[in-house]
């Protein structure tokens, strides 16, 4: 991905609870990152240049838990992603 000045690093909070989230994220957006900063965070380089936004699944699976479903990441219509929470 080409660099942009009008790109940003935005995060997102997840809730550690849910199995599965839907985050509406700026359309193209890169997940850059997930930590955690008194709980989980999801970081994502956006463009600044458009506002629509997509729908990305996420899901939070323990240490020794299964990802449900198929590859850990997915990059299609669905655009989601799997993140191991240790």
């Amino acid at each position: 991905m080409e660099r942009n000045i009008k790109d940003q690093v935005w995060k997102y909070p997840l809730v550690l609870a849910t199995e599965q989230q839907i985050i509406d994220l700026p359309k193209g957006a890169e997940i850059v990152h997930f930590g955690w900063q008194e709980q989980p965070m999801l970081w994502a380089r956006v463009s600044t240049d458009h506002n629509e936004t997509e729908p990305r699944k996420f899901f939070i699976v323990g240490t020794g838990q299964s990802f449900p479903g198929g590859n850990a990441h997915r990059h299609g219509p669905e655009k989601w992603i799997r993140l191991a929470f240790i």
